[in-house]
């Protein structure tokens, strides 16, 4: 600081950058805590998509092998085979829409993006 008590314009201009960067470093701190809150959530739908996967795998295997036994007395094979794999594939639809349900509730680091936009309009004022 000079010593008549007047900051110069370097002095003020560091200051301000040194502002900046703290604001940037705690706009990045946010946005790394919104991502890791919609990571947990992701991995959820993830584990339901894991899920439907696999049951339908099981489904569709024990669903063939003892359905198309029984319809075989009443219909042929191939009838019988075709009927099954329609309502194992109608089931794991149903897993696969409740797995992308959940992915739709994730969102975008709003906050973040709401703030980083204020500061830069605030910032913007300052130069003017």
């Amino acid at each position: 600081m000079a010593e008549n008590g007047n900051r110069s314009i370097g002095e003020v201009f560091q200051e301000a950058v040194g502002h900046i960067q703290e604001i940037v470093r705690s706009e990045i701190r946010l946005a790394r805590t919104e991502i890791r809150e919609d990571a947990g959530k992701a991995k959820n739908a993830a584990i339901m998509f894991g899920g439907a996967a696999l049951m339908g795998f099981f489904a569709a295997a024990l669903l063939v092998t003892a359905g198309a036994c029984a319809l075989a007395i009443v219909i042929p094979w191939w009838a019988s085979t075709l009927v099954l794999a329609a309502l194992c594939g109608i089931v794991g639809g149903g897993m696969f829409a409740a797995g992308r349900a959940r992915l739709k509730l994730l969102h975008s680091p709003g906050e973040t993006i709401q703030t980083v936009h204020e500061n830069l309009t605030w910032a913007r004022n300052q130069t003017r």
